[in-house]
């Protein structure tokens, strides 16, 4: 004898794997910040996020923390900035660094890539209708759940393939 549960109040989303193509975050969204990084900078060098980003690239830099890390030129041409903080990043990605300052500058270009409509999040086929379904009909509150930034969740359902869905998460 089967005994019906009770509707949920509540549904916990995780989303690599489960909304979206795992690979899509090694395969394109990492990608894309060694690919667009140097445009990004170009396109938002006079913009005040752009501009404390570098300095605090340039203060990490200049604590010696890390042996090795690429000088950045902030005093100079705008060019030699762009190309000192874009070696900077690129160097950060290769050493594998999980700073603080390299997670805000992806956080910059990504949040650029999307509203330049560079870029799109993958969402699975029935992800928007299954959220649709339980939000809309059914009144059950959706959660995310993500070991990565809570800001770059928002990004990623705010820009997806099938739209924004972020209004439906809770």
């Amino acid at each position: 004898m089967s005994k019906k549960l009770p509707k949920p109040k509540a549904i916990v989303i995780d989303i690599e794997g489960t909304t979206t193509d795992r690979k899509f975050v090694s395969r394109t969204l990492f990608p894309m910040i060694r690919q667009k990084f140097k445009e990004f900078l170009t396109k938002t060098i006079d913009k005040s996020e752009t501009k404390e980003l570098i300095k605090s690239l340039e203060k990490l830099q200049k604590s010696g923390k890390y042996q090795g890390m690429p000088v950045i030129e902030s005093a100079g041409r705008k060019e030699s900035t762009i190309a000192s903080v874009e070696n900077n990043v690129q160097w950060q990605l290769t050493s594998k660094l999980k700073t603080t300052e390299l997670k805000s500058a992806e956080l910059l270009c990504w949040v650029w890539l999307y509203e330049s409509g560079l870029l799109k999040s993958h969402v699975y086929d029935d992800v928007s209708d299954a959220l649709h379904e339980w939000k809309v009909r059914s009144g059950i509150k959706l959660y995310t759940y993500s070991s990565g930034m809570a800001c770059a969740q928002k990004l990623l359902f705010c820009n997806t393939v099938r739209g924004n869905l972020y209004p439906l998460v809770d």
